[in-house]
């Protein structure tokens, strides 16, 4: 039997018919099953598909390298009274549509590659364009991913550094440029931070990013859900942009804006 606890450690003994597991939460709910799993040895690759509702799957492809050490894998679909709510953020409407990844406390050390199927009827009503995905963090709730549908495959696609829980989530685009927001902020890469991200506004505007003083560093364009999700804070010389105060001139729907953000190094 083998049982997935999110980030803990499992261990089975098999003589006394018994199986032990540490937590983060004493009174959650906890199903013992067998779910897709696969073993990995360093260096090694693999593809670990579990059935999903309604004939679809979720696919989790780890490529060489991936992993430093020996790993097993597992993807599980979690119960819904196990998966927490989604922040109410505008524009943003959840599915349903969950599964749980984990390596009993391992994680990787290259991205992996997350897929997740989806009915039409799953997500009636809902612009294939703006589908995501969102991992949850433990510390701060639920983060929208770099990712995107494939509709001639009925896949919602995105890479990850730390396995959790991954849901599809709608992310529709901003009305006006008067909604937008940038975050984190400030941005604080030793914090764990990757990228400066831009949501909420319309789609495919336009963003400039400037120093304090008005020097052009970055152009960026919103995508069909009015995210900019894979900026990693450098300017048009891949340099990283050093501590300080920048401005995120958008234009758009709705006019122009200007955004005051920080990055602390």
């Amino acid at each position: 039997v083998f049982e997935q606890v999110l980030d803990g450690i499992t261990s089975v003994d098999s003589g006394a018919g018994t199986l032990t597991a540490e937590v983060s939460d004493p009174d959650g709910i906890y199903v013992m099953g067998a779910p897709a799993f696969t073993s990995l040895t360093t260096g090694s690759s693999a593809t670990v598909t579990t059935a999903l509702t309604g004939g679809t799957s979720a696919e989790v492809v780890v490529p060489l390298g991936g992993f430093a050490e020996p790993a097993t894998i597992s993807v599980t679909v979690p119960g819904a009274s196990s998966v927490p709510s989604l922040p109410a953020l505008p524009g943003l409407t959840g599915t349903g549509i969950t599964v749980s990844v984990s390596a009993g406390g391992l994680q990787p050390s290259s991205p992996v590659t997350i897929k997740i199927g989806y009915t039409p009827a799953a997500v009636a009503g809902i612009n294939p364009d703006h589908l995501r995905l969102a991992r949850y963090d433990a510390s701060t709730g639920w983060v929208v991913l770099d990712s995107s549908a494939d509709t001639a495959t009925r896949q919602v696609i995105g890479e990850t550094n730390h396995f959790s829980l991954f849901q599809i989530v709608a992310q529709a685009p901003g009305t006006s440029v008067a909604e937008g927001f940038v975050f984190p902020n400030p941005f604080r890469p030793a914090l764990g931070h990757t990228n400066i991200k831009l949501s909420n506004l319309p789609a495919a505007a336009r963003i400039k990013i400037y120093t304090a003083t008005g020097r052009l560093l970055k152009e960026l364009e919103a995508d069909a859900a009015g995210q900019v999700l894979n900026w990693n804070g450098t300017d048009r010389d891949g340099r990283a942009l050093a501590s300080g105060v920048y401005l995120a001139v958008i234009e758009g729907t709705g006019g122009r804006r200007t955004i005051k953000f920080a990055v602390q190094r």
